[in-house]
Order: structure tokens, then sequence, then C-alpha cells
């Protein structure tokens, strides 16, 4: 069986998915004391985060900018 989470925000036109097997997850907590699921949640809200700030960057420069791309 394969576990997934999506993450969907509004501010930026962006879907983001992330999937895993129990193996994986069992592995990476018993030799590495990874927690996977929160390691993931963790990474997703940086990407999220990322994303969002460079929307914001890239509506600033254009409207400094006239309209136009920098």
């Amino acid at each position: 069986m394969i576990s997934s989470f999506k993450f969907f925000h509004g501010v930026v036109n962006t879907k983001l998915r992330v999937e895993w097997n129990p193996e994986l997850e069992q592995g990476l907590n018993f030799y590495h004391g990874i927690d996977a699921e929160a390691e993931l949640t963790r990474i997703m809200s940086e990407e999220i985060s990322r994303a969002v700030d460079e929307e914001i960057i890239q509506t600033i420069t254009r409207r400094i900018n006239g309209g136009m791309r920098a």
C-alpha cells in the first residue's frame, strides 16, 4: 500500500503531492530514526512557503517594472 497526501494552496496555482510506502517509512525510522511523514510534511511546507514568496516577489517586480517581467 502506498501512502500519500496532497497540499493545495491558493496563492500559487500549484498542487504538490507526496507518495511513499510503509516499507520505506519503516526503514527510515528503524535505521535512521527519521519520521518520514514529519519530514515530508516539513519539506512540503518549506516548498509552499518558497512558492508563495516567489509569487509575491514576481508580483512586486511586475508592478515596479510597469507590468513587465524582470
